[in-house]
This record gives C-alpha cells, sequence and structure tokens, in this order.
C-alpha cells in the first residue's frame, strides 16, 4: 500500500505539474495574445500619430503660406497707402499754390477795380474843371492869374490821371 500511495502521490504530483504547466501555457498564451494586441494597437497608434504629423506639417506649410501671402499683401497695401498719402499731400500743395494764385488774381482785380473807380472819377473831375475854365475863358471874365491857377489844377488832374492809368498798366503785368 506504501507503494500504491507513493504511486498515487507520484501520479497526483505529475497531474499537478502538467496541471500546472497547462496553466502556465494558458497564461503565457493569453498574456501574448494581450502582447500582439498591444503591439498592433501600439502601431496602428504609431500610424495614427505619423499621420496626424504629417496632417500638422501640411497644415503649417499651408498656414506659413498663407501668413506669408497675407504678410506680402499688408506690404503692397502698406505701399499703395504711402504713394496714395504722397499723392494726396501733392494734389493738396497744387491746390493750396491754385488757391493762393486766385487769391492775389482777386486782390490784383479788386485793386483794379478800385483804380478803374479813382480813374473815372478822377477823369469826371477833369472833365468838368475844362468845362468850368471854358466857360469862364468864353465869357471873357477870366485874369491872368485865375488863368493859371485852372491850368495849374488841370495840369494836376491830368497828371493824377496819367499816374492811375500807369499803375493799372503796372497791375496788368
Amino acid at each position: 500500500m506504501k507503494k500504491i500511495t507513493h504511486l498515487v502521490l507520484c501520479l497526483f504530483t505529475v497531474c499537478i505539474s502538467i496541471a500546472q504547466e497547462v496553466k502556465t501555457t494558458i497564461v503565457v498564451d493569453s498574456a501574448q495574445v494581450k502582447i500582439e494586441s498591444s503591439k498592433a494597437n501600439i502601431n496602428e497608434k504609431k500610424s495614427q500619430l505619423k499621420s496626424d504629423l504629417q496632417d500638422q506639417k501640411k497644415i503649417s506649410k499651408e498656414q506659413k503660406r498663407t501668413d506669408n501671402k497675407a504678410t506680402d499683401e499688408r506690404r503692397e497695401l502698406a505701399k499703395e497707402q504711402r504713394k496714395l498719402k504722397k499723392e494726396q499731400k501733392q494734389t493738396q500743395k497744387e491746390n493750396r499754390a491754385i488757391s493762393n494764385n486766385n487769391d492775389k488774381q482777386n486782390d490784383v482785380k479788386k485793386k483794379e477795380i478800385k483804380l478803374n473807380q479813382r480813374l473815372m472819377n478822377a477823369n469826371k473831375d477833369l472833365i468838368k474843371l475844362q468845362e468850368k475854365f471854358e466857360k469862364k475863358k468864353n465869357k471873357g471874365n477870366l485874369t491872368a492869374v485865375e488863368k493859371s491857377k485852372f491850368e495849374v489844377k488841370i495840369t494836376k488832374k491830368q497828371l493824377e490821371v496819367r499816374k492811375i492809368e500807369e499803375d493799372i498798366s503796372s497791375l496788368k503785368r
């Protein structure tokens, strides 16, 4: 019976040992399946990351192109704006010059009008003075002193008329 007990114990030990091997194999197989699954998952994540990185690079390149294009457009717009400001300043300068010239011409015309009015008044006074002189001369009651006074007055008026005419002609130049 000892032998049988020993045999049963040996058999039982062998069975336990085989069971442990089977269990170990199952556990190892299960672990390998999990490892393979994890590797596949990791490879899938790697390829997804590579794809995402490539997409990110493309997006970055596209963004850089867009930024460069926008910068170029802003530079062009700034250049155009400076050009327009320069043209605007030039136009304003020309307009001021035209305005100043018009003001000067208006002042000259005003002076000319005043001088023409003075000339008309001086001519009227000269004509009246000459008519007065002619009337007295025709009446015959004109003394030599009065005649000289009239001639002096007439000469003064004639000089005044000539001076005004000279002023008008100098204004027109």
